[in-house]
Formats: C-alpha cells, sequence, structure tokens
C-alpha cells in the first residue's frame, strides 16, 4: 500500500473542508424531482415514459435522460440522508480530479508544486458545477474517457493501451447517466485528427471502430435513438438557451469563474516562456473546449479536465529553472511523491465519513438537514405552510409558483400536489413558461391568465409583482409570509343567497 502523498493530503484538506462546510450543495432547481424519480425506478423496475408530475389535462411524453443517477442519488439519500448524498458528489468530483487526474499531473509536471498549482487551478474552475445534480457523474466519466484515450494513443501506463476497447461499456453507462456522453466523442475524435495529421492511419481506423461501437453503445437506453432528439431539443432552441443561466457566455470579471480566467492566463503566460511540448491532440482540445467554456459557462468544468494536461507540460517546461538548495528540496519531494498516493487515503476517509454519516452522527451540525440539505436553500415554512393546506383536498390544488421551486415541491409534497411547472424546459413548453413570466411580473393580460390557471394558491418570492398585486386584493389572503416566500390563498366566494 501507498504511502499518503502530499497531493492527497491536499484532496483530504477539500474533502473535510466541503463535506462539514455546512454549505448546502442542493441548489440545483431539479434536484428534488431527480431523488424522486429516482425513488419510483428504484420501487417500480421501470423507467417513466410519461411525466407524473406536473399538473395536466393529459400526462406528456418524456424521456427521462438521466435515469440512472436519480436512481444512485435516491439510494444515497435513502441510505444516509443529505448527509451521504452530500458526500457522495463530493467524493466523485474530487474522484475526478484528484483519483483519474492527479497521477497524470504529477507525471507531466515533474515537481509537486506544479501538480499543486495546475489541481488548484482546474478544482477552483470546476467548482461552478459542483451541486448534487447528474452532471457530477459526467465529470467522473468524461475524466476516464480522457484518460483511456490519451493512454491509448500515447502508450501511458495508466489505464493501458488496450483499455480503448472499454469505451463502448463506459459510453453504454453514461448514456443512461447522463446526456453530456458527446463530450466524450468528441476526445476520441481529437485523438483520430491527431494520428492522421501524423500519418498513423491504423491507429486511426482503430479509433474509428471504437467510435463506431462506443456510437452503437449509447443506443443502450429504455429510449433509444429518442435520447438524441431529446438532448438535441434544448441545445436547438434559443428561446430556452437564453432562459437559463448556465447556458450564458463566461462573465471573466465575475469572481465565480476566477478558476477558469486564471487557466486561461496559465496558458498563455507559460506558453509564452516554455518551449512548445503540446501534441496536436492537447491543442484541438484545449483550444475547442476554451472556446465552448467562454460561450456556455456549463462546460467549464470539462474545459478544466482537458486543461490539466496541457497545463501540466507547459508548466512543467517553464518552471523551477534556477540551481539551488530550495530548488534540490523540492525535486526530492517531488521524486517521493510519484511514489505516494494522490487519492488512495481520501477515499477511504470519505467512505469512513459516509459510514458514519449513516449512523446518524452530525459533528456540531454541520451535516443536519437544515445545513446541507435541499430545505436550506428553498423556502422551507412557507411549504410547510401549504402542506397543512393540502390536507383539506383529496385531489391537487392548483398552486402558483416559480419554475425553480417546482423540483422541490414535487419532492415534498407529490402527490398530494402535481405542481404548475418546474425546470424541465422543453417538457413544460414555452406557453407555460411564458404565462408564468406575464402572470409574475403582473404584465397586462396576466389576470386573464390567473383566472384561465384555476389557481387556488400562490407561492411568490416576496419582490414579485404579482405579491405585491395579489396582497391588496380583495379576493386574495395571506396565509404565511417571510423572508424567502409568501403563500397566497384565494378567498372562496361568497354564495348568493336564492331568495334574493
Amino acid at each position: 500500500m501507498k504511502r499518503i502523498g502530499l497531493l492527497d493530503i491536499f484532496a483530504l484538506i477539500v474533502l473535510l473542508s466541503l463535506a462539514l462546510g455546512a454549505h448546502s450543495l442542493a441548489g440545483d432547481p431539479g434536484v428534488g424531482w431527480h431523488l424522486l424519480n429516482g425513488k419510483l425506478i428504484f420501487a417500480q423496475g421501470a423507467v417513466p415514459q410519461v411525466d407524473l408530475f406536473l399538473l395536466r389535462e393529459q400526462p406528456q411524453p418524456w424521456v427521462a435522460n438521466q435515469w440512472l443517477s436519480d436512481v444512485i442519488l435516491w439510494l444515497s439519500y435513502s441510505y444516509g440522508g443529505w448527509a451521504v448524498l452530500h458526500t457522495l458528489v463530493i467524493v466523485i468530483f474530487l474522484a475526478t480530479f484528484f483519483g483519474i487526474l492527479a497521477p497524470m499531473v504529477k507525471r507531466d509536471c515533474g515537481n509537486f508544486l506544479c501538480a499543486f498549482f495546475v489541481l488548484l487551478l482546474v478544482l477552483l474552475a470546476a467548482s461552478v458545477q459542483l451541486f448534487i445534480r447528474p452532471v457530477i457523474f459526467s465529470f467522473l466519466l468524461f475524466a476516464l474517457s480522457y484518460r483511456i484515450v490519451r493512454s491509448w494513443l500515447f502508450a501511458e501506463p495508466w489505464p493501458g493501451k488496450t483499455s480503448i476497447w472499454t469505451l463502448p461499456l463506459l459510453f453504454a453507462v453514461w448514456a443512461n447517466l447522463h446526456p453530456a456522453f458527446p463530450l466524450g466523442g468528441m476526445v476520441l475524435i481529437a485523438a483520430v485528427v491527431h494520428l492522421l495529421w501524423i500519418g498513423e492511419r491504423t491507429k486511426a481506423l482503430t479509433g474509428v471502430v471504437v467510435g463506431i461501437l462506443s456510437l452503437a453503445a449509447t443506443l443502450i437506453n429504455p429510449y433509444g435513438i429518442r435520447l438524441y432528439s431529446a438532448g438535441a431539443g434544448l441545445v436547438g432552441d434559443s428561446y430556452f438557451m437564453n432562459l437559463n443561466v448556465e447556458w450564458y457566455s463566461t462573465d471573466s470579471h465575475m469572481v465565480l469563474f476566477a478558476g477558469f480566467t486564471a487557466i486561461i492566463c496559465a496558458v498563455l503566460l507559460f506558453s509564452a516562456r516554455a518551449d512548445s511540448r503540446l501534441q496536436l491532440f492537447d491543442r484541438v482540445l484545449l483550444l475547442l473546449f476554451l472556446v465552448m467554456a467562454s460561450t456556455f459557462r456549463r462546460y467549464i468544468p470539462f474545459c478544466a479536465i482537458v486543461a490539466a494536461a496541457p497545463l501540466s507540460a507547459l508548466m512543467g517546461a517553464g518552471v523551477i529553472k534556477t540551481k539551488s538548495a530550495l530548488r534540490t528540496a523540492i525535486l526530492s519531494l517531488s521524486a517521493k511523491e510519484q511514489r505516494s498516493s494522490s487519492f488512495l487515503y481520501t477515499g477511504i476517509a470519505a467512505l469512513v465519513l459516509m459510514l458514519i454519516c449513516s449512523l446518524g452522527f452530525d459533528p456540531a451540525g454541520r451535516l443536519s438537514p437544515q445545513a446541507i440539505g435541499i430545505d436550506a436553500i428553498q423556502p422551507a415554512a412557507a411549504s410547510r405552510a401549504l402542506g397543512e393546506e393540502l390536507d383539506q383536498f383529496t385531489g391537487s390544488p392548483r398552486v402558483f409558483h416559480s419554475p425553480d421551486w417546482g423540483g422541490y415541491l414535487t419532492f415534498s409534497h407529490w402527490p398530494a400536489l402535481k405542481t404548475f411547472i418546474d425546470d424541465r424546459n422543453l417538457l413544460n413548453g414555452k406557453e407555460y413558461y411564458e404565462a408564468f413570466f406575464i402572470i409574475s411580473q403582473a404584465r397586462p393580460g396576466w389576470e386573464e391568465r390567473l383566472a384561465k390557471g384555476r389557481f387556488q394558491y400562490a407561492l411568490l418570492r416576496p419582490d414579485m409583482p404579482l405579491n405585491t398585486v395579489l396582497a391588496q386584493s380583495q379576493d386574495w389572503e395571506t396565509i404565511h409570509q417571510d423572508d424567502s416566500a409568501v403563500l397566497l390563498k384565494r378567498k372562496a366566494e361568497t354564495p348568493t343567497d336564492p331568495s334574493r
């Protein structure tokens, strides 16, 4: 068993800081319906073909293209609550960078200071999407497919040249976890382009065969070819692209994207200082993902993954050139670091932490549901007030609410409540989103749309114009109000005296 390395200690510190930092990762608006969908799939042994969560006259066809991730997330939650789920997501995130990328970074950098800096940069950049959501599995599988392709392309020792034939299996699993698997195909295409450029046509043909098998393997899913049309529908819809913040371009002025900005600066700086050691494969992928991440911020974590190797090569060639006792000490430590673990002890610590959490141990309330669960993000008190109202209904009442709260309300109250709208853009359709914006902002025509929806309750943010209007209306009454949400109820109509 390898001794613990400095990068492993770094990973352990990050693990404990994130896990015990009392900061909720349940900020994604869809985490609620993801968990409930996983619960239903596990209980029924079948994936859904129609939606069961929205209040519609007829159930809508639905491609649950992240169904396997939903099941895994639900099983983690059912085993140990938010604490285990919270820790699992952090472990997957850290395993992507310290478990899969760190050995490559250590080798290419040649010294641990360089490796530490590279991992710090890519970790900070990727952390913009550290949430409880299925895309976390895509980070892991993308990094693994990247290492597999590099190993085959450049004869690297791990995971080995023959591991390229495991890609079809990896893609078969990936296609059921999350729809980002085409990004792995881009890595393989870049490798084939590299081989054709240097004249290795036979090896390039092997890459093409593996690519075709991997493409075919993605069809091993409950929806077949419909999986592709569902994913392409969102990317091809400019209305929803402009609606979702994660599809916005990267703003370098925001502190949130400081890690990504630092990667760009580091690439430019060390490209100018060091002799070029980048292969065409690295150049193509780095340029492609830098453009993608600059255009759409949701690709920043994937850009961070493909940037690790080029940064290691560039920085390894451009630092520690002076002869000194410090340089000798650093190189000595670096030699020991090459033989030490990068993630082994952190992984063991994470398993122990999850086991402790499943037994109900909670150090200083750091892992309580109120600190890290969905209630820490969403309007919990207003939701409880709504739950008390639901006891008065035999069917589902009509509640007007934000799309960002749809998943939370589904998780908290389904099947007693079917939601008006949630964050599944294509499933809801433009009509429902337009209705939400017109009503919530009290635009012209809002009264007609509110009446058409026959809403009995309105769960609103305090700063919504609709809240001001309804608070002054004789037809609505406020039954709960706090800093995060206001719950209003339509007053019952006064019956008319038949004698008059």
